[in-house]
């Protein structure tokens, strides 16, 4: 890839993948989902395809540094050297190339997955838009709108459920009912 600007760089690894190349969402629709939409447009799923081979490429380096790591620290404990040492050039080290690369793709990814997200959100159906609802997608490309649960709810579900059980916490004490 040439190195050119950050959005010619996303148009060109964009266009860079055919329909049978596209990582598709796996979750399936659970019980109870609603789905408000399903995603249409090439470029939003050539998009989330470029966010799901970052997240595997950043999990692949992450391995190689832990292991690069490991390799290093048994290294200084047999030879006495450190990983940062006088004589270590991190233009040759694999862990720090990995290093540099996570943050590559660390900020290339914060600056797509809003952008992903706001296109999908494009793409519902009118009447969720001005809600405040949480977007997922699932298998087939469905979008899914579910509504936060807030904390106040949350906080009267894990109530409910204690004094359903029949049991009272009073100073960090347990106690049946």
């Amino acid at each position: 890839m040439s190195e050119g600007t950050f959005l010619g760089n996303l148009r060109e690894k964009m266009d860079g993948i055919d329909e049978p190349q596209l990582v598709a969402p796996s979750t399936p629709l659970a019980e109870g989902e609603e789905v408000v939409g399903v995603v249409q447009d090439l470029d939003t799923k050539r998009l989330y395809t470029i966010l799901q081979v970052y997240h595997e490429r950043q999990r692949e380096l992450i391995k190689v540094c832990l292991h690069e790591k490991v390799d290093a620290m048994m290294s200084s404990l047999s030879n006495g050297r450190d990983h940062s040492g006088v004589d270590h050039d991190s233009s040759t080290c694999s862990a720090c190339q990995s290093v540099l690369e996570i943050n590559r793709i660390k900020e290339d990814f914060a600056l797509l997955e809003p952008l992903f997200w706001a296109d999908v959100k494009s793409q519902i159906n009118e009447y969720k838009k001005g809600d405040s609802y949480t977007i997922e997608l699932r298998s087939g490309w469905e979008i899914v709108a579910t509504k936060p649960e807030s904390e106040v709810s949350a906080l009267f579900q894990m109530l409910t459920e204690i004094f359903s059980e029949g049991r009272l916490h009073v100073g960090g004490v347990g106690a049946e009912r």
